[in-house]
């Protein structure tokens, strides 16, 4: 339940009203981890990383001039 809660709350802090699910599916991916492994580090590292490739893919697409 508290991985559920967590999930919607990341949701609603990110404001991503059109990717919302896969908002909701990330969230729920990360709560997993930390239960699963019972850190949070392994869920850090997956925000890392996925804002790093979000980050280089936007800064490629500027580069390219690619409209979003």
């Amino acid at each position: 339940m508290t991985v559920l809660i967590t999930s919607v709350l990341f949701v609603i802090v990110h404001i991503y009203v059109i990717l919302a699910p896969a908002v909701f599916l990330y969230g729920l991916a990360a709560g997993w981890l930390r239960e699963r492994t019972g850190s949070v580090l392994p869920s850090l590292i997956l925000h890392s990383l996925t804002d790093t490739s979000l980050l280089i893919a936007a800064a490629i697409l500027v580069a390219n001039h690619v409209p979003p």
